[in-house]
């Protein structure tokens, strides 16, 4: 349970692909192997999740645990088909496995219109921050990576 206002979190190893930013929205996200799989079942409630907070801006992360770069180019395809990246601001992906070298992916997010970090520290490669689903995100990139998550209260945001 979070205590206090806020949780802030550093990564200096990570990078931008489109330089310095700073952006608030709803974080969302989780390993991608899982959420191809869950995509197009009963169980996708994405775009209702989207719909309700997208004027907030949405922040996506992904893990890529076992994926080959045409496996992450075709879901992040979905994705957008879909809609799911409607109002991103980010997208942060983790650190691959195995010292995988992260450019072989970036070809992967060249479609979306948002800023991308690759190399964060979440996921399966530790060590790792925490991130929380649902949660409203201050993220700050210059020459580290900063995460500031707050509880949403949903009185002050209908």
């Amino acid at each position: 349970m979070l205590k206090g206002k806020s949780i802030k979190q550093y990564d200096n190893k990570c990078y931008s692909l489109k330089g310095k930013f700073k952006e608030k929205g709803i974080i969302i996200g989780e390993c991608l192997d899982v959420l191809k799989e869950m995509f197009n079942t009963n169980y996708d409630y994405t775009d209702n999740f989207i719909n309700k907070y997208s004027y907030l801006g949405i922040i996506w992360y992904f893990d890529i645990y076992d994926m080959q770069e045409n496996e992450v180019k075709e879901t992040i395809d979905l994705m957008i088909k879909k809609g799911y990246f409607k109002n991103t601001k980010l997208i942060l992906v983790g650190r691959l496995l195995n010292n995988i070298d992260s450019h072989n992916y970036i070809d992967c997010f060249n479609n979306l219109d948002c800023h991308i970090v690759m190399d964060v520290a979440i996921g399966h490669v530790k060590p790792t921050m925490t991130i929380i689903n649902g949660m409203l995100d201050k993220i700050t990139f210059s020459n580290k990576l900063e995460l500031e998550m707050e509880k949403i209260h949903e009185k002050n945001i209908s």
